[in-house]
């Protein structure tokens, strides 16, 4: 015959020894799909929220994100807005490890469908080797745009974009994903 209170505590232990392996498993299941979460949709969860962009050749952008792209952030600042593309970001500082939210919350949009939104606007392209231009965008290609002033149009590969600014502020993130082509 078995002891009841004997019984009780063994069961009680399995009971507990249950409780641990399902903890172990749920955060290892957790690690595993924190770890196929993209930069951008790790990103994503901060819009709204203040951030630091440290950008290749050692530049920072600090602002507030707007939206997140499926290639880019725009950030505004006190005085523009900032387009950045992704492959121009060394690191972000953020204030806590924002939520992982669903891949369909990221703008299907491309950085290119934000830029045509700014046809015609007065920009100002930082490139990655550290120089910039300013000028009136006229032209947004496959893999390229086109700035215009008063004597010239300088055509811009996008990969050597590091951030493209402007300071029109009607131009709201809104707005500026208001038709889903890339």
């Amino acid at each position: 015959m078995s002891d009841p209170l004997q019984d009780w505590e063994l069961a009680e232990r399995l009971r507990r020894v249950e409780r641990e392996q399902a903890e172990d498993e749920l955060e290892a299941a957790i690690r595993l799909e924190q770890g196929s979460i993209p930069f951008l949709q790790r990103i994503r969860g901060e819009t709204g929220s203040d951030v630091s962009f440290r950008l290749l050749g050692g530049q920072h952008r600090a602002g507030t994100i707007q939206l997140v792209a499926s290639d880019a952030v725009v950030l505004e600042l006190l005085d523009m807005t900032w387009l950045i593309p992704e492959t121009a970001v060394v690191s972000a500082q953020i204030s806590r490890v924002p939520p992982a939210l669903p891949p369909r919350g990221i703008e299907r949009g491309s950085m290119r469908t934000v830029i045509r939104r700014l046809l015609d606007t007065a920009v100002r392209v930082d490139f990655v080797d550290g120089s910039s231009s300013a000028g009136r965008l006229t032209e947004v290609g496959a893999d390229y745009l086109v700035l215009t002033d008063a004597h010239s149009f300088e055509l811009i590969p996008l990969v050597t974009v590091l951030a493209l600014g402007w300071q029109e502020t009607q131009l709201s993130p809104k707005h500026l994903m208001s038709d889903r082509q890339s």
